[in-house]
């Protein structure tokens, strides 16, 4: 087994320490390998994103670089931080214990248990056990981070993935691994007793430093009792098996400590540190008052409310801290994500600036800055601040990538580019930066390059339930001969993608697959099942419960025009390649009824889009123009979108909501297909409208313009002669020109028709 240990260069002498500890004890059937670790100094020169502190970004990305490393390795690789220790018997138990190394994603050597309850239950079971070793389930204990664990084959890059994904780092990296254990992400389990320990030169907690004077005492002296020791083959251990003196001993400190204030704040951020909020909050709510008020408390308890989800108690402790200090540059950081996240950006801005302000290298702020003046269509502003963080952080890739995003909105595409160039310059192997170069390229029309940058998607900011793999042992389709071949369509991103990319099955099939399976969403299924290329369509779930059959190929969706080799000009645009059911259209026939010009309306996508404050219409009262248009009957198709929801926005205008009435997306193309247009935003109706062959105009926003739309036209290559694009004027900020012009459109429609 290859064991790697993270170490930072100054550290000579933890290095020095565990060289000799691993020297001595590992043996020769394990290979060590040293990781310089990274440093506070690197993390803020780099401008790593998060609120973890410098020295907990520099912790998280070591591992993931240790992680790195050990990809070659054919088994299990044992990852340890430099005040790890092995035991006399450490080598030979994880050969011995080496198939069930294997078998979990990732087994803890040794753990930090956070409760005394815990740790004396397992001292229990370890004067039990004697020196008999098992791995145990770690979902069974309370536990809150290590110091060493093994990773099998299967989980190194399936954990770095995970990682990497995780743009903002907020969350420290025992507590990652913590939290991925606890939800399933990671199959697990600890070796008990522990085969690692923490050195004699580890002087405090490596969970909570504000616990340094206690974690001596309680923490690191249980992992040291707890531990299967004998700790050098010079000098061998006394007592390798904890005796009863050693309980009783931590007991009673648990015992005379615990009414102390010392204890509780330790116990409290012992808890936060665990990501038990609510009991931490408990934990402070037993200190007298006047510890309390104290500016680090104030701060813990604002956090909890915060990470609860209890905005206006966070906002209460934090503002606490501000009467203290006015200044206090944490707190006013952490109000400026408050307001932004309570949708309050002039008073999210207010705090930011004074942080920039009072600490003028502080690079989050700069581009929460950006942020927010962007989404306010503040563009000379938000480039102002992406720039100022560009002059004080020229290394810093996510500057960078944060100028491009705003200068794509103002079209200015060869800055845009070079932008986004130079952050992929100063950070190679950031697959956001690539993804977003790649739509960049997209939308420019420049597919043979966008394309294949736009593969990083699945390890970048769509990683999760939009875009996972599908768990199968047949292998990837990338552009093979698909001649008498069966192929399965994995979905991937929202309805309107599925809806979008439903039309390469006729493709496919042309290039001759003899049986194909799409998968999709479980409100997309009845739809699909309209396409006769198609033998079957399913959901996740369906598909892994027929037992996963096998085909020769799979493709994720999106991935298909890239191994057909696409380019704009060659898009399957056959409209309509979606039909409706003739039993749904007779279901909804009375309800259309009339001979007026019957027109949809969707003024609203999804509000989990991380788009959707932009790209959707803040109330239907915006398209009050269009009622002005004679010989039109309404059509709501705005799904959730009762009668007295539309009343309340647009009083006794006179609309027909249906929207709120259909199951499916197959109830909501048999009453589309019966409509003479549809004006929607850019969400899901939108597509499935133009794929039905049904007339389509989309009101697009002037930032944030997904690829598919391209710039500057009002054409649409995906639905041509459907789909018509309205689009905001540049440095507009409302949709006022916008509806207009549909409203102009919309009288022209009807005079024609």
């Amino acid at each position: 087994m290859n064991i790697y240990f993270i170490n930072l260069d100054a550290s000579t002498e933890r290095r020095a320490s565990i060289e000799t500890n691993l020297g001595e004890l590992a043996g020769p059937e394990h290979r060590i390998h040293r990781v310089p670790a990274y440093d506070s100094a690197f993390v803020e020169k780099r401008g790593i994103l998060g609120s973890l502190r410098p020295n907990e970004k520099a912790c998280y990305l070591s591992h993931m670089k240790a992680i790195e490393l050990s990809l070659d390795d054919p088994g299990p690789s044992l990852i340890l931080e430099d005040d790890a220790i092995f035991g006399t018997n450490s080598a030979s138990l994880l050969t011995r214990l080496s198939a069930e190394l294997e078998e979990k994603d990732i087994v803890f050597t040794d753990l930090c248990i956070p409760t005394a309850s815990w740790m004396m239950r397992l001292f229990q079971l370890r004067r039990s056990l004697k020196d008999q070793v098992s791995v145990y389930d770690t979902r069974q204990i309370d536990f809150a981070g290590a110091t060493a664990y093994t990773l099998n084959a299967r989980s190194k890059l399936k954990l770095l993935e995970i990682l990497k994904s995780i743009e903002s780092l907020d969350t420290a990296y025992d507590l990652v691994l913590k939290n991925l254990v606890l939800h399933g992400t990671l199959t697990s389990g600890f070796v008990f007793p522990f085969i690692t320990s923490i050195s004699p030169l580890s002087s405090c907690s490596q969970i909570q430093p504000a616990s340094e004077k206690l974690s001596p005492l309680v923490w690191d002296a249980f992992r040291r009792l707890a531990f299967l020791r004998a700790e050098s083959r010079r000098r061998p251990a006394a007592n390798p098996t904890p005796s009863f003196p050693d309980h009783f001993r931590l007991k009673l400190t648990f015992k005379q400590t615990a009414s102390s204030v010392e204890q509780k704040v330790a116990r409290a951020n012992a808890l936060y540190a665990a990501s038990k909020y609510a009991e931490a909050l408990e934990e402070i709510a037993t200190l007298p008052a006047s510890q309390r008020s104290e500016i680090a408390l104030l701060g813990l308890a604002g956090t909890c409310h915060f990470n609860l989800g209890e905005l206006d108690l966070a906002e209460r402790r934090w503002s606490q801290i501000l009467t203290k200090n006015r200044d206090c540059v944490a707190t006013l950081g952490n109000l400026g994500v408050l307001y932004r996240d309570k949708g309050q950006p002039q008073q999210s801005i207010r705090r930011f600036e004074r942080v920039v302000q009072l600490a003028p290298d502080a690079l989050p702020a700069y581009l929460d800055l950006t942020r927010l003046f962007r989404a306010q269509r503040q563009m000379p502003e938000a480039e102002s601040y992406a720039r100022r963080a560009i002059a004080l952080h020229p290394s810093s890739d996510v500057a960078f990538a944060a100028l491009a995003s705003i200068l794509l909105d103002l079209q200015r595409f060869p800055e845009a580019e070079a932008a986004y160039r130079t952050a992929l310059e100063l950070n190679p192997g950031h697959v956001h930066h690539a993804a977003s170069l790649g739509l960049l390229l997209l939308s420019v029309d420049r597919w043979e390059e966008g394309l294949p940058l736009w593969e990083t998607r699945h390890e970048a900011f769509l990683s999760g339930p939009h875009a996972p793999k599908p768990q199968v042992t047949f292998p990837q389709w990338h552009g093979e001969p698909l001649i008498g071949k069966s192929v399965l369509i994995w979905p991937e991103q929202g309805f309107g993608d599925q809806i979008q990319l439903a039309r390469y099955v006729r493709r496919l099939r042309e290039r001759g697959a003899s049986r194909i399976t799409l998968v999709g969403e479980a409100a997309l299924v009845p739809l699909f099942a309209s396409i006769e290329e198609a033998d079957v369509a399913m959901t996740r779930d369906m598909y892994y419960a027929s037992g996963s059959p096998d085909h020769d190929f799979w493709t994720c969706a999106f991935s298909i025009p890239l191994n057909l080799g696409e380019r704009p000009g060659t898009i399957p645009a056959q409209i309509p390649y979606l039909r409706s059911t003739d039993e749904l259209r007779e279901k909804w026939r009375p309800l259309l009824g009339g001979t007026s010009k019957k027109v949809g309306l969707a003024w609203r996508g999804s509000r989990t889009n991380t788009q959707d404050a932009t790209r959707s219409l803040p109330s239907l009262r915006m398209l009050d123009p269009l009622w002005s248009v004679n010989g039109v009957t309404f059509v709501s198709l705005q799904k959730e979108c009762t009668e007295s929801d539309i009343a309340r926005e647009i009083g006794d205008k006179p609309i027909l909501s249906l929207g709120d009435k259909v199951s499916s997306f197959a109830d909501t193309a048999a009453i589309v297909s019966q409509l003479d247009l549809v004006i929607a935003v850019d969400t899901a109706v939108a597509h499935l409208s133009a794929a039905l062959g049904t007339k389509t105009w989309v009101l697009l926003p002037n930032v944030g313009v997904d690829w598919r739309w391209r710039h500057g036209v009002s054409d649409c290559l995906w639905y041509p002669g459907v789909l018509r694009l309205f689009r905001q004027p540049v440095h507009a900020m409302q949709w006022t020109d916008t509806v207009a012009d549909v409203a102009e459109a919309l009288a022209e429609f009807v005079a024609s028709h």
